[in-house]
């Protein structure tokens, strides 16, 4: 039997989902934050590339 918020996440995640960018300090991979995505399904994390910064002709 699911919880009402249970079934309100699997709701939202059926319907939308969000793109979250990231770079690639450590914080963002932590445990707590593994362990919190995995009760946001709907959150998709992905990380830029460590060298982008020397990409980014702004950032020189």
């Amino acid at each position: 039997m699911l919880s009402d918020e249970e079934r309100a996440t699997l709701e939202r995640s059926a319907q939308r989902s969000v793109l979250l960018i990231c770079d690639n300090y450590g914080t963002h991979k932590g445990p707590v934050i593994k362990t919190w995505l995995r009760r946001h399904p709907w959150l998709h994390m992905h990380f830029i590339p460590t060298c982008s910064s020397r990409i980014n002709q702004v950032e020189r």
